[in-house]
């Protein structure tokens, strides 16, 4: 697990809304990131942790669990103090996600009606902080204008505390579009956002600041575990 300094004001803040586990010597901040495939979600999470962004798609297989250390940046010999926090990102394997699409297109069911989805839901939500849902926002509004609510839906078969948040992503790419596909794309991200109570953001993975600025706002805009 790497270790990621941040300005002490920030940790503090961040602290208040982590969740102490037995054997662990830090408190834990727990991110579940959901969307389609392809939808930038590995890019989130690796510019996070490593500050490092690849241009090659390579699918996740498997429930993937990746984590980082924040570290006060007053801390240099690196040992844990009673500041230290961890972040922790749960995300979604290709073949969970085939077997969620294939229950999304069957008219009148759900991912909550197969065993085997519920429960892995219901380990992925309990104890976590938020939810993003991740959508591509190169792709226009029809490739996720049904698919995001859907995400949604999913959580909240699964969790009833949750907080959801939407993020648009790939927006530096997006932000090259032509204005008039831009606007058509950003009226209809906020009009779905709206419709679903969720705060929306976009980013994009090639800026590693900006993820971390962005992961931390959620944070703390989503408050402590429920």
């Amino acid at each position: 697990m790497q270790r990621l300094q941040t300005k002490k004001h920030n940790i503090l803040r961040l602290a208040k809304l982590a969740t102490r586990r037995k054997g662990v010597d830090a408190s834990v901040l727990k991110v579940v990131l959901l969307g389609d495939a392809s939808s930038g979600k590995t890019s989130l999470i690796n510019s996070y942790i490593d500050a490092t962004f690849s241009e090659t798609y390579v699918p996740t297989r498997g429930v993937s669990i990746q984590s980082m250390r924040l570290v006060d940046a007053a801390n240099e010999d690196g040992n844990a103090d009673a500041s230290d926090l961890i972040v922790e990102f749960w995300y979604i394997y290709k073949c969970f996600y085939i077997i969620l699409l294939i229950l999304f297109v069957r008219e009148g069911t759900g991912p909550s009606t197969n065993p085997n989805a519920s429960h892995i839901g219901q380990l992925m939500f309990s104890k976590c902080n938020c939810v993003v849902i991740a959508f591509d926002l190169t792709l226009g509004s029809d490739a996720w204008m049904e698919s995001v609510p859907k995400w949604c839906k999913y959580v909240q078969a699964n969790s009833e505390t949750a907080r959801i948040f939407l993020m648009g992503t790939k927006n530096d790419v997006f932000s090259k579009q032509a204005f008039d596909a831009k606007v058509s794309v950003t009226v209809a991200a906020r009009k779905l956002a709206s419709s679903l109570q969720a705060p929306l953001t976009f980013t994009a993975a090639a800026n590693s600041q900006a993820v971390i600025d962005t992961v931390h706002e959620i944070l703390l805009t989503a408050g402590p575990v429920q």
